[in-house]
């Protein structure tokens, strides 16, 4: 089985149970000495800790032939410490290994970089005259040695083995060695002074330019020396093959197929399709334990080459004929437009593959029969849906409840689906091409509350729906449908065309005899007549790898669970072909029943209810830590029109103690003007959400109107110094470019607090790009020398990890959190363990949850906290402003369903 961690604070415990030795071959080689201490000695006695604490029985450390305290690397003197910190240590046997150059097939390592330069070059470069004595070992040696240290590991315990042929040879003559194994002849040699390479490779390091040699790599050329490995070599019985036979070639038996089963190896998936979805899919397979990503495919190269140049690393191909060829997976993820869904559905399916396939599954009701067809075809097949709100979990545990009458009689309920994506006319999207897309508005952004809609009630007895046609052609804009149960009946309004929801908001509220049960993509919560409030988050829930903590995160995961044991098990996935098939005939039921309206006409009433504020939180532990007794109240104005936000700010009659005020750069100098310190004054940088919708929605021209003359200038400039380092134009290169025109509405002199946008930190930190996270920091803390840096993140035990590798210090940790966040409890105490400064601070935020979460959290921050000194609470929390927003809410309201009134759940 396969377990992904990160040295040195991320090491899954699970991985360790029954483990009788573990063989610790992670390190860091570069230059930094925070990094390297913080991943070579306290990641190793981390690791070795948990070892002992796990049963392990032998711990095998690989250590370096450079290790020693004087080593003129930060590699060779890291090494060194942690074998020193590791003489320490009982409770199991340690043994030390120092391996001097390894070599053998494969393209990495030093060995691997060597190779490529030998075989590519006309002449053999030699540093320093090549005089150096090397003492290569094989790889299969190598692992020969490491098995009969396991053997004897009683004995060896706390012993240093120097491993590498006892004689050695030349660097000279072993990069002829090396050509001729490679080439078949000698090359003409040519001595190259170590002086000139140092100021090159020092030069590309700091343009964070990849060259095959390190500063490391150079500073252990210059004291290197022959070691005494006979000695060692001879414990353990151990003959190394002659330096002549390299065997540069794939060595020893290739495990045949089908030698592992799926029940002990990680379930191959292939991705098809490369786009926004297939990047969400792309980083999840990534990062999951059980499952691994074989490769990617799409018509369209550069969209994998995107993904590559962001950080996934996967073979990518053109076709899936191309990728079969070549790989051997044992399910495919379909992330393609929907209109391609039942071909590629179908060609998975004759090619043995198990199936998951994206949301909406069909373009037309028709196509639902022939998946029921191929589901005949192939029963052994497992095949599930990507509808993914049902498998939220704590959508799930309500409607679970719900269904067995835990919340009352259901009397009726609202549902609302929000997104600010198409305001004028485009023709070049293909979602608004019915025939590549089925359909518009409701099927494209209303499917989610839908989902949850059928998950709970099931099939109505009747549906009636009015479409409007606000800016598209050929599809629906707004839609509003009404379903009819057995004693009870619902509304769903949905819209793709209002202002202020850059990111998608869904929300299902049922109201009962009982109380009101609001469910959304990140929490639960049930509000019961007179009575204390229940609330479930989906970070209640230990769900894996959760890139998306605030919207349907917690979903792809048990999604990812679903396939792994559908096609370890071939089992039926609850997301099924039958379960799809239904939901999808319903969808395409509220379709055929769309009436098409130029104003909406007042629908049956539905008992809508206002929620009350509740008097508290259901009873549970309050955490807090550090002596933290006062916890501030942070105002998010993020979502605030600036004329809204001014105008509540400047009448002063807050209800709540606020004591401080989160905004986008766009607000910083209302703020100033208003004469509002600095140091209360938290800014989300760059206003991700709202520029890449601009951006992916073709809208450049206000983008730039946005940005100003001055934003787009620093734009170009800091795109340009990062082209002249990516040599191609990235996603990174991009991010630059509006964290740039961002900074520009910054002052200098700005003494508040900056916070990198959580998209792009916890994308740099999911794809462990880490280098890009620090070099957005560090654009932060240049522009503003006198500012608190830090970021906003969903992803805590990444983030705590990540503290004790970035060079640019961080003072600001801003996490989202639940009463409940089982990540966060654990690792809020060990933030403060990863950054000592007395700068360091730490702060929850409730993130997107309907409003009375954010009153709820407003009442009493301490359930939130869990430790944290502050927390950000959404703007809703705030009756006064809440009433101010409640104007610009009806007017767009008003535009997107012209002649209905704002339902009185959502005021």
């Amino acid at each position: 089985m396969r377990f992904l961690g990160c040295l040195p604070a991320q090491i899954p415990r699970e991985a360790l149970a029954g483990v009788q030795t573990l063989v610790h071959c992670a390190a860091y080689a570069g230059d930094s000495e925070r990094v390297a201490h913080a991943v070579n000695v306290e990641g190793t006695m981390r690791l070795a800790q948990l070892a002992k604490e796990s049963g392990v029985g032998t711990f095998i450390y690989f250590s370096s032939s450079s290790a020693r305290r004087d080593a003129s690397s930060t590699y060779g003197r890291s090494k060194y410490a942690a074998e020193c910190q590791l003489s320490g240590l009982e409770g199991l046997n340690i043994v030390i290994v120092r391996p001097n150059l390894v070599i053998g097939p494969g393209g990495r390592g030093v060995f691997g970089r060597m190779h490529q330069t030998v075989k590519n070059l006309p002449f053999l470069p030699l540093l320093g005259g090549g005089r150096s004595i090397v003492q290569p070992i094989h790889v299969d040696d190598l692992c020969e040695a490491v098995f009969r240290c396991i053997n004897q590991a009683k004995d060896l315990h706390h012993t240093v083995l120097n491993l590498g042929h006892p004689q050695g040879v030349t660097l000279a003559e072993f990069l002829q060695t090396v050509s001729m194994a490679s080439v078949g002849r000698r090359k003409t040699a040519l001595p190259v002074p170590l002086w000139p390479v140092k100021i090159l490779v020092r030069a590309a390091e700091a343009l964070h330019i990849a060259l095959p040699i390190s500063s490391a790599n150079l500073k252990g050329l210059e004291r290197i020396e022959r070691v005494e490995t006979a000695p060692d070599l001879a414990k353990l019985e151990l003959n190394l093959r002659p330096l002549k036979r390299l065997d540069l070639e794939e060595s020893g038996p290739r495990l045949p197929d089908g030698t592992w089963s799926l029940q002990e190896r990680a379930v191959r998936v292939l991705l098809i399709g490369a786009g926004r979805m297939g990047l969400v899919h792309a980083i999840a397979l990534s990062r999951l334990k059980g499952i691994v990503l074989d490769g990617i495919v799409d018509i369209n190269p550069s969209a994998t080459t995107f993904l590559s140049r962001i950080g996934i690393a996967a073979p990518s191909y053109r076709s899936l004929e191309e990728a079969l060829k070549q790989r051997q997976p044992d399910a495919a993820v379909i992330a393609t437009p929907p209109a391609s869904h039942l071909p590629l559905t179908r060609s998975c399916l004759q090619r043995g593959l198990a199936v998951m396939v994206e949301k909406p599954m069909a373009v037309y009701d028709a196509q639902l029969h022939v998946y029921e067809r191929l589901g005949r075809e192939y029963p052994t097949l497992p095949v599930q849906v990507g509808w993914v709100m049902p498998r939220c979990p704590q959508i799930n545990s309500c409607i679970k409840k719900l269904r067995a009458g835990e919340y009352g009689n259901v009397q009726s309920f609202v549902g609302v689906s929000l997104l600010s994506s198409i305001h004028r006319r485009s023709a070049n999207r293909w979602e608004v091409k019915k025939s590549l897309s089925g359909g518009g508005a409701y099927i494209a952004a209303g499917g989610h509350v839908l989902s949850m809609i059928h998950a709970a009630f099931g099939n109505p007895e009747a549906v009636e729906a009015q479409s409007r046609k606000l800016y598209s052609r050929e599809v629906e804009d707004s839609l509003v449908a009404t379903f009819r149960y057995p004693g009870f009946q619902g509304i769903h309004y949905c819209s793709w065309s209002i202002h202020g929801y850059p990111r998608l908001s869904s929300s299902l509220t049922i109201t009962t005899d009982a109380g009101v049960l609001t469910l959304t993509p990140s929490v639960g919560i049930f509000i019961r007549h007179g009575d204390e409030t229940e609330l479930v988050h989906q970070l209640d829930t230990e769900s894996g790898f959760n890139m998306a903590p605030d919207y349907a995160g917690a979903g792809f995961a048990h999604e990812y669970a679903d396939l792994q044991a559908a096609v370890r098990f071939r089992s039926s996935p609850p997301m099924n072909l039958q379960e799809a098939v239904a939901l999808e005939r319903l969808l395409f039921r509220v379709y055929e029943s769309a009436r098409e309206v130029v104003n909406f006409e007042s629908l049956s009433p539905t008992n809508e209810t206002a929620t009350a504020v509740p008097l508290a939180l259901a009873s549970r532990p309050s955490y807090t830590a550090g002596g933290i007794k006062t916890i501030q109240r942070i105002l998010d104005l993020r979502d605030c029109p600036t004329e809204t936000a001014t105008v509540f700010l400047q009448a002063g009659n807050s209800n709540l103690p606020w004591d401080g005020y989160l905004i986008l750069p766009r607000s910083v100098t209302t703020l100033r003007n208003l004469k509002i310190p600095d140091e209360n004054v938290r800014v989300t940088i760059p206003d991700f959400y709202g520029q890449a919708r601009l951006l992916f929605t073709n809208r450049y021209g206000e983008l730039l109107r946005q940005m100003g003359v001055g934003g787009v200038v620093r734009a170009a400039l800091g795109m340009a110094s990062h082209l002249a380092r990516d040599k191609a134009m990235t996603f990174w290169v991009a991010a630059a470019g509006l964290l740039k025109a961002a900074l520009h509405a910054i002052p200098r002199r700005f003494r508040g607090t900056l916070l990198l946008h959580s998209y792009l930190a916890d994308l740099a930190l999911g794809v462990r790009q880490l280098d890009q996270l620090d070099g957005q920091l560090r654009l932060l803390r240049k522009a503003c020398p006198n500012a608190r840096v830090g970021f906003h993140t969903g992803m805590p035990g990444e983030a705590v990890n990540a503290l004790h590798l970035l060079e640019t210090p961080v003072d600001d940790l801003s996490v989202i959190t639940s009463p409940d966040a089982k990540e966060a409890i654990t690792c809020f105490p060990l933030a403060f363990q990863a950054n000592s400064s007395s700068r360091f601070r730490l702060t929850a935020e409730v993130g997107m949850a309907p409003s009375v979460v954010h009153r709820l959290a407003a009442a009493d921050p301490r359930h939130w906290a869990l430790g944290a000194e502050a927390v950000v609470i959404g703007g809703m929390a705030e009756p006064s402003l809440a009433e101010l927003r409640m104007v610009d809410a009806r007017l767009n309201w008003r535009k997107a369903f012209p002649g209905l009134q704002l339902p009185r759940n959502m005021e």
